[in-house]
């Protein structure tokens, strides 16, 4: 009797596994497809909104001394700007895209359109950021840590020489990984195969999500 029990729930449990494995699968693999657009979406907000501007931007000697700098370069002199204009409710994403649009808008100035490719925009579920490529290897930058109002072409160099460690450790800790990236000058994000194991998948996204509005 105890046997033809054991078999019963068995049998069940069974079941319920294999109705509830198709649910599973697309909640996980759905995860990445609905965070890339909503990234895309948000970005593409954030620059019809007018709350990220690259109106008004000048470097004195940007373009004579041009040829010597980095992508690190470019993008703390974009930093400096982006921190300049930020405002008190501007969240990580702010920092990251307004930092990516002024450095393409930099390069573009500098006739450096060779460094397109030479940066990324990375989100997760709860933080976004920048990469640049160094040595053909893409190092992780935080956009929210500020780079100082006085650095110019002159001494941006010596800042990213002396500041480059500091700058690799994101907010709320060293070791994220990219859910989405938007390449170089793309204007759509990408899902990464990272975002396919993400704990929770599309429910825990979003259950996230609810939980800081709430807040």
């Amino acid at each position: 009797m105890k046997k033809r029990k054991n078999r019963s729930l068995l049998g069940r449990i069974l079941s319920a596994v294999a109705v509830a494995a198709p649910a599973l699968e697309i909640n996980q693999f759905a995860y990445p497809t609905i965070q890339s657009r909503w990234v895309t979406e948000t970005v593409e907000n954030l620059k019809n909104s007018g709350e990220v501007s690259t109106d008004n931007i000048y470097f004195e000697g940007l373009e004579e001394k041009a040829i010597k700098l980095t992508p690190r370069d470019f993008v703390n002199l974009a930093n400096k700007i982006v921190h300049q204009r930020s405002k008190p409710n501007h969240e990580c994403r702010h920092y990251a895209t307004a930092t990516r649009e002024i450095y393409l808008k930099l390069i573009r100035m500098a006739n450096r359109q060779d460094l397109a490719d030479s940066i990324n925009e990375c989100f997760d579920d709860e933080h976004a950021w920048i990469e640049i490529n160094e040595n053909g290897k893409f190092v992780p930058y935080e956009s929210m840590h500020r780079t100082p109002e006085y650095i110019n072409v002159d001494s941006v160099v010596n800042y990213s020489l002396r500041n480059a460690s500091n700058r690799k450790y994101l907010n709320g800790g060293p070791n994220r990984t990219a859910h989405s990236r938007i390449y170089g000058d793309s204007n759509e994000a990408q899902p990464t195969l990272d975002s396919i194991s993400h704990p929770g998948g599309v429910l825990g996204f979003l259950a996230s999500a609810k939980i800081k509005q709430l807040k």
